[in-house]
Parts: C-alpha cells; structure tokens; sequence
C-alpha cells in the first residue's frame, strides 16, 4: 500500500516533506526565509503548473481542448459554456493542438498570483501555505482542479488589493471584469466593499452580517429566480458526492478561529486596520458556508464561502505572531497539518486502490509523459465514463 502512496501521489509528500524542511529551516535561520521561501515556491509551482489529473473536472478541461474530441458532443459543449477568459485560452490550446497547455496556462497565472501575494500579506509565509497545501480539500488542490472558479478566485486576491487602498471603483469594476470574463461567482466580492467602507463603524457592520446572514439563509431562492445566475442551481442539489465537501476541514478551521478569538478576549489584543478587514472576510466565509450547508447543502456552500475562506491562513498566521511563544506554536502546527495533510492522501490513495472502478483524481502527478489514456479509468461524480473512443492524432 505505501509502495502504491508513493508512486502515484508523490507530488503530495514531495511538497510536504519540502515544506515542512524549510520550516525548519527558517525555524533555525530567520534571515533566510526569503530564500527558503522561493526555492519553495519555485518548486511547488513546477507541481501546479505540470499538475495531471487534479479533481474530477480535469477530464472535462482536456476534453476541450483536445483536438482529437471534435465530434464528442462536450467539445463545443464546454467550449459555448465557458467564459470569455477560457474561450481565448482554448483558441490558443486548440492552435497548438496541445491540451496539456490549458492547464500549464492556468497552473502558471495561479502560481505568479498565489505565491506573490501570499508572500505580501503573510508575515508567517510558512505557517500560512501549510495551511493552503496540507488542507487538500478546500485549498490548493480546490482551486486548481475546478480551474475557471480558482482562477477567478485567484484574481480577486489581486483585485482586492484596491479595496485596501480605498480605490473603489477600480474595485468595482476588476470585479465586474472577473465575473463577465471569468466566473459569474466572483460578483460576490462585491459584498466585500461594505465592510472597507463602513469599517470604523462598528454597528452598521453589524447590522451588515445580519443582511449577510439574510442573504445565505435566501441564497437558493436568489440564484435560481436571477437568469444571470440560473445555471448554478445545480449545485444546490443534495448530492452525496458533494454534500461533505470540506465540512470537516472546514470545521477544523472554524475551531482554530474560535480559540484565536478566545485568546483576542484573554490577552486583549489589537489587530491593525489590515488584520481586522481580513478578520471580517473570513467571518463572513464561515457565515456563509455553515448557513448555507444547513439549509442547502450541495457544492454551492464551498464554491461561494472560499472567495472569503481563502484569507484564513493569512489571518490566522498573522494573529499567532501576536501571541508569546509564536514561533513553537507555529512550528507545531506545521507538524500536525503536515500529518493531517498525508494522512489524507494516504486515505485517498488506499480508496483509490481499493476500488479501481472509481476515479479519485487526487494524484497529483506530473503532466510530462502523460497523454488522456492516462487518465485514471476516465471517470467523472456518480461513476460515469466519457463514452467516446478517441481518434490518433
């Protein structure tokens, strides 16, 4: 079984075994973090950029852009449903005739966008991608399986940069780009832009996560009375397949909240205008999922609360910072997520071996010799299979 864990997840316990390495590292040689810091990003980048077989939509990604698919009905299918943004890059795919190039495109935008400001708002950068790389679930291996959303997430960590700086229009407008040209989901941004403006006034931010709460408890009623947003009511079904997705990691971050709030209470400790905008985000998140999970269920809770989740690593490493004895503290709970990260893809892999007629689609190998015969079994959620044979090239 480990011998199986090995050769075909090695992209998680390379990055893992790296990253808790350069933990240590800078654990022993503060001064050198930086250094640490790209050698890690630079090889993680390699995994992201070269990833094959990532979450089950990879199929469907390569299906389009695959030369190859021409008279399989999801090839002009995918191609009309995607937006904007993904139409051009798979003009540029379908040139080449190389499918791997959509996601070497994808993987190397992730990886400038993710990596730089990760390493802007972070002041524990360590402590903060353990949390983005171990958590598998919700995090890195989320954003870049379900390509067109964790792009469109990526760009509004980018674009809420001008948020911070109270540039809102320009706000407004990135946003409203990134819905049309990317995904539609990232018009929940926009609910961001209350909490900048109204952030030294503490009641009416109040009285907004009470609309907040409003709108989670509606969102079902919302997306599927708005022709803009119609096509989503799909993940709003209660599918076995999606309904746990990411409740439990999800859960262990909430409990990391709550005792980062108790101890805000205990040592009184200030956060600075910064820390306190992305405390707000990631309250929000929560919000957001555990209403929503409660009433709705289905794929939706998670695709919508991660525009703001996506922020707690970097609030949560920041806060620690704050606390006496922050860097043990920090350093071990790189150890506890670093076990809880392999022991996820371990369980992966052991499901994967056990049951061959299902797709798993967690490797996370590289793409270099790979070709779509590769695919494990080409398998997609409920156990169904691409019935189209392909054609040599």
């Amino acid at each position: 079984m480990i011998n199986y864990y090995i050769k075909n997840y090695y992209g998680y316990y390379i990055l893992f075994f790296l990253l808790l390495i350069l933990s240590l590292c800078k654990t022993l040689k503060p001064n050198k973090e930086d250094k640490y810091y790209k050698i890690f990003a630079v090889i993680s980048s390699l995994f992201i950029i070269f990833r094959f077989d990532v979450e089950f939509d990879y199929v469907w990604y390569w299906i389009v852009g695959d030369n190859r698919f021409k008279d399989y009905w999801f090839y002009d299918y995918g191609f009309n449903a995607s937006e904007r943004f993904f139409k051009f890059l798979y003009l540029i795919v379908r040139f080449f005739d190389s499918p791997k190039l959509f996601f070497i495109i994808t993987g190397f935008i992730f990886s400038i966008i993710f990596f730089t400001k990760v390493k802007k708002y972070s002041k524990d950068i360590f402590l903060a991608l353990s949390f983005y790389f171990y958590l598998n679930t919700i995090y890195i291996t989320f954003l870049i399986g379900f390509i067109r959303q964790g792009i469109a997430i990526i760009f509004s960590v980018f674009i809420i940069e001008k948020l911070l700086k109270k540039e809102y229009k320009r706000f407004v407008l990135l946003t409203f780009l990134n819905a049309i040209f990317v995904h539609k989901s990232a018009l929940i941004c926009l609910m961001l832009l209350p909490i900048k403006i109204f952030e030294s006034k503490k009641i009416l931010i109040k009285c907004y996560y009470g609309i907040i709460i409003t709108l989670a408890i509606k969102m079902e009623c919302i997306v599927k009375n708005i022709e803009f947003l119609k096509k989503y009511a799909y993940f709003f079904k209660k599918q076995e397949t999606f309904n746990d997705l990411g409740i439990k990691v999800i859960s262990i971050l909430f409990l990391f909240f709550i005792g980062i709030l108790l101890l805000k209470i205990n040592f009184k400790i200030k956060l600075n205008q910064e820390e306190t905008f992305f405390y707000n985000i990631v309250l929000m998140g929560f919000l957001f999922y555990f209403i929503a999970y409660k009433l709705v269920g289905g794929h939706m809770p998670l695709r919508i609360s991660l525009y703001f989740l996506f922020y707690f690593p970097i609030y949560f490493s920041n806060y620690l910072l704050k606390i006496k004895y922050s860097n043990i503290l920090s350093l071990y709970l790189i150890v506890l997520l670093f076990i809880f990260g392999n022991y996820r893809a371990f369980k992966y892999s052991l499901r994967e071996r056990e049951n061959s007629e299902e797709r798993v689609s967690k490797q996370f190998k590289l793409m270099f010799f790979k070709d779509y015969k590769d695919l494990n079994g080409k398998y997609i959620p409920m156990n169904k299979k691409v019935d189209y044979e392909i054609r040599d090239k």
